[in-house]
């Protein structure tokens, strides 16, 4: 009585979110790691199913993920401990409906302006704590130097790195990674992150310190410029995403479609750079 209460309850307060109802197709955005659907063949970006069986979407290890879009329901994310099993089909879909209105992203504001170039890197470098701590890179993330590099005998920007709060070392040394200064511009790029001794940077464990080193008169002065958790994205990746939401949102302007995929990146990844994002899809609005 308790379920068909409670179920009543959920038609009429929330038509938006059961239509279309359990037949309703899921288009899959995103995998990472073993996942499986319920008849055991591998979940795969650029797949759809539909979503009654959405709760039965196994996850084979602890790094297993997976983003779905649902045409009423919007984006979200699951993984090992993200789905409420039941006593019954009915029981358990009911409460993996209400366990997705609980893990649901909020609505958020991205900039417009599609800088590819950030004016100083302490803005390039803040996200919003509230809807992701990290930064997206996919292909680089680049600023303007400081106006104190031309003024130093030399100059430098270099990233550190921190695990456990410890600072990563190699050999009994500090590893900095040194970034280039060319025309005036600052470029972090994916290589920029690999760790020696096999260390692979985590942005779940790590943290990245950038820093500038500044030499005169034979002194050598020290900055940090910022404290960052950079993850790391595969351009393909991204781009079969955004295939998918444009299959899953057919009809919708192209405008729209764009949202959707820069909120899902903030959230899901990182802070996205908007002007790189519409890059890497060709988009021209």
């Amino acid at each position: 009585m308790k379920f068909s209460f409670l179920f009543l309850l959920l038609l009429y307060t929330l038509p938006g979110l059961c239509q279309p109802k359990e037949d309703a197709t899921c288009y899959i955005t995103f995998v990472k790691g073993d996942v499986r659907k319920p008849d055991d063949k591998p979940l795969v970006a650029g797949d759809t199913i539909v979503f009654s069986n959405v709760p039965g979407i196994k996850f084979m290890n602890d790094v297993g993920m997976a983003n779905l879009y649902h045409p009423a329901l919007g984006s979200f994310r699951l993984n090992k401990n993200e789905i409420i099993g039941g006593k019954s089909h009915t029981e358990g879909f009911f409460h993996f409906i209400e366990h997705l209105m609980k893990i649901k992203g909020r609505k958020i504001s991205l900039s417009t302006r599609g800088d590819c170039l950030c004016i100083t890197a302490e803005s390039c470098f803040v996200a919003d704590m509230a809807i992701n701590d990290k930064l997206l890179l996919v292909d680089s993330l680049s600023f303007a130097a400081d106006p104190s590099v031309y003024e130093a005998e030399s100059a430098y920007y270099y990233l550190q790195f921190k695990r456990n709060g410890e600072l990563i070392k190699s050999n009994g040394k500090t590893v900095n990674n040194k970034l280039k200064i060319e025309e005036g511009n600052v470029s972090i790029k994916p290589v920029h992150l690999i760790l020696p001794d096999t260390n692979i940077y985590n942005p779940d464990t790590d943290e990245v310190s950038l820093c500038l080193l500044l030499s005169n008169d034979g002194e050598k002065m020290t900055k940090l410029i910022a404290s960052m958790k950079i993850k790391i994205v595969e351009a393909a990746e991204l781009q079969t995403y955004y295939k998918s939401l444009q299959d899953g949102m057919p009809g919708k302007d192209t405008r729209d479609i764009f949202d959707v995929f820069c909120e899902d990146l903030y959230i899901y990844f990182g802070k996205p750079n908007i002007c790189h994002v519409k890059k890497l899809i060709n988009y021209t609005n």
